[in-house]
């Protein structure tokens, strides 16, 4: 019988899936994972010193999304994420 995927390992997932499509915009960031604590991504604000962009993913009513400064977007199309991130942040 499969396992069920813990809502931890799904957002890990897809974090770590927009952070390589970030890297294909040329956006600069780390995904981090305390523990204990949730995974977040965060995106550097080119040229801005310190300055970063912090990124989530977040179940809602069955469908992950992803949320960002006053932004939320589907994470069924990390491409379209990447570059809706990149251009908040000043890249594309």
């Amino acid at each position: 019988m499969p396992q069920a995927t813990s809502p931890q390992v799904v957002r890990f997932r897809l974090l770590c899936g927009l952070c390589y499509r970030l890297q294909e915009c040329g956006c600069e960031s780390v995904l981090l994972w305390p523990i204990p604590g949730e995974a977040v991504l965060r995106v550097l604000y080119p040229g801005q010193s310190g300055r970063w962009l912090s990124v989530a993913a977040v179940e809602c009513r069955g469908a992950w999304m992803f949320a960002f400064g006053p932004c939320v977007t589907g994470a069924d199309d990390l491409r379209a994420a990447a570059a809706r991130i990149a251009r908040l942040v000043g890249v594309k």
